[in-house]
C-alpha cells in the first residue's frame, strides 16, 4: 500500500476533486473480473506463497460490489472447481485455482499444509464462521465452545483470533466448501439500498505451511527451508446512512457499530499515513485490531475501493476516494516468515532423520534384493 510512479488518475468532468490510483476497473464484464485478477490480486498471491503474508481488502459504500468483487459469497462450484471456475466471478474462486496450481507445482521441493479460518465480526463481536461446520477436516480450537471469540498478539506482535477453528485444506473444493459454510451463517440482511446486505466484516485467513523435502535441503538456501504465511481476504460491510437504507431497531444499531468501526479503521489509516503521529490506535476497534499486520505492517496489502456510478452516491463516492487515496500512502514493511521456535525446529529436524533413515532403508533394501 504505497504510491507507484505511473498511477492512472481519476478525473471527473470539469472542475471537480482529483484522485490516483494504480488500477481502475470497470467491472462490467468477466473479462474485467479476470483482467483486475491478473494485474493486481495475482501479485498479492504469489508473495503469499513465497512465504510472505499478505491482505486483500474491499472497501466501499452498502450494495457498491464489495462481496461481489471479493468472490466472498462463493456458491458451490461442484467437484470440478477448474471446470466451474470460468463461470465464477470474483478474486477467491480464481484464487483458489492459482493456489492450487502453485501448490501441485511446488510439490516435489515442499511438505505444504494449508488451513484456513473464517470469521466475522458483527456489533464488535467476533465470531467463527466454521464453529458448526461438519467434516473431518475441522481442527477444533479449544475454546470453541462459544462462536464469541477473542483477538491476541504473539511475542513476534502478529496478531491471532484466540479459539478460531482450522478446516485443513487438501483441494480446492475443500477451500470452496470452507467458504460456502461459513456464508450460510454470516449475518446479512435487507434494506433499503441492498436485497443481501452484509451486516458484519467477514474475514478469510488461509494458513500456509512449507517444509523443504530431504532430497531438495541442498538445492536451496537454508532461508528457504521453512516457510509460514497468512493470507487475509476482507470483505468489509459497507458504510450506510440510515436515512439512506430506512434502518430500524436491530438494523440501526448494526449499522452504527459498522460505521464505527469503519470510522476508527479511518483513523488508523490516518495516524498511519501523518507522519507526526506516533501512536496508531489498533484498540479502538476488533477490526483495526485483526488488521493490525496489513495496516503499517509486514503484509503485502491491496485496498480495492468499490464505488457506485449512480448519480445519488456521488457524496458517499467521493468519500470513498478519499479514504482510499489515504490509505494508499500506507508503507508496509515486507518480512519473510520463515523462522522457526526452537521446539519447532527440533521437530522439523527430527522429521528430517526419520525421512532420510527411511530413504536409506528403501535403497538398502533394493541393493540386497539385487
Amino acid at each position: 500500500m504505497e504510491p507507484r510512479a505511473m498511477a492512472p488518475v481519476i478525473a471527473p468532468p470539469g472542475d471537480g476533486p482529483v484522485f490516483d490510483f494504480d488500477r481502475v476497473f470497470n467491472m462490467t464484464s468477466q473479462q474485467a473480473s479476470r483482467d483486475m485478477f491478473r494485474t493486481l490480486a495475482m501479485q498479492i498471491t504469489e508473495k503469499f506463497c513465497q512465504g510472505f503474508n499478505a491482505s486483500m481488502l474491499a472497501y466501499g459504500q452498502t450494495g457498491s460490489g464489495k462481496t461481489y468483487t471479493m468472490g466472498t459469497a462463493i456458491e458451490n462450484m461442484g467437484p470440478d472447481v477448474n471446470k466451474t471456475i470460468s463461470k465464477a466471478d470474483g478474486i477467491i474462486p480464481r484464487l483458489i485455482i492459482s493456489l492450487f496450481g502453485y501448490t501441485a507445482a511446488a510439490a516435489d521441493i515442499y511438505d505444504i499444509e494449508l488451513k484456513v479460518q473464517y470469521i466475522e465480526i458483527y456489533n464488535e463481536q467476533v465470531n467463527d464462521l466454521l464453529v458448526h461446520a461438519p467434516g473431518q477436516n475441522i481442527e477444533a480450537a479449544p475454546s470453541s465452545m462459544g462462536s464469541k471469540l477473542d483477538i491476541r498478539e504473539h511475542a513476534s506482535g502478529e496478531v491471532f483470533v484466540e479459539g478460531a477453528n482450522s478446516m485443513i485444506i487438501r483441494s480446492p473444493a475443500d477451500l470452496a466448501y470452507a467458504m460456502q459454510m461459513g456464508n450460510a451463517v454470516r449475518a446479512t440482511a435487507s434494506h433499503k439500498l441492498n436485497e443481501h446486505s452484509s451486516r458484519s466484516h467477514a474475514i478469510v485467513t488461509i494458513h500456509m505451511e512449507q517444509k523443504i523435502k530431504p532430497s531438495q535441503m541442498k538445492e536451496f538456501p537454508k532461508e528457504l527451508h521453512y516457510l509460514r504465511s497468512k493470507l487475509q481476504l476482507v470483505d468489509l460491510a459497507g458504510s450506510e446512512r440510515a436515512k439512506g437504507t430506512g434502518a430500524e431497531g436491530k438494523r440501526f444499531e448494526e449499522g452504527v457499530n459498522i460505521n464505527k468501526s469503519l470510522l476508527e479503521l479511518g483513523n488508523c489509516i490516518n495516524a498511519l499515513t501523518e507522519g507526526n503521529r506516533k501512536h496508531v490506535p489498533y484498540r479502538n476497534s476488533k477490526l483495526t485490531r485483526v488488521l493490525k499486520d496489513s495496516l503499517g505492517g509486514s503484509a503485502e496489502t491491496l485496498m480495492l475501493a468499490c464505488v457506485s456510478p449512480a448519480n445519488v452516491n456521488y457524496e458517499q463516492t467521493l468519500n470513498t476516494l478519499r479514504y482510499a487515496q489515504r490509505a494508499r500512502a500506507i508503507k508496509n514493511s515486507l518480512k519473510l516468515n520463515n523462522a522457526m521456535s526452537l521446539q519447532e525446529e527440533v521437530e522439523f529436524l527430527r522429521a528430517m532423520v526419520n525421512k532420510l533413515e527411511d530413504e536409506n532403508a528403501t535403497l538398502r533394501a533394493q541393493v540386497l534384493a539385487k
